[in-house]
């Protein structure tokens, strides 16, 4: 493995990003210098709260 540089304060630098998946152009699994993320929406539920249910009468 290769030795990572000591960067100084301020420095900046382009890290090595890998797109995995996409879709509709919008890259929803990627790779970032080694670790995996993944673009997860939350549901949308047109605004309604559905964690408390009503009791039917």
């Amino acid at each position: 493995m290769a030795k990572l540089k000591l960067r100084e304060k301020g420095e900046s630098f382009s890290p090595s990003v890998t797109v995995h998946k996409s879709r509709n152009g919008v890259p929803t699994n990627f790779e970032i210098g080694g670790h995996k993320y993944a673009l997860v929406h939350v549901p949308n539920n047109k605004g309604k709260d559905n964690t408390k249910k009503k009791p039917r009468s």
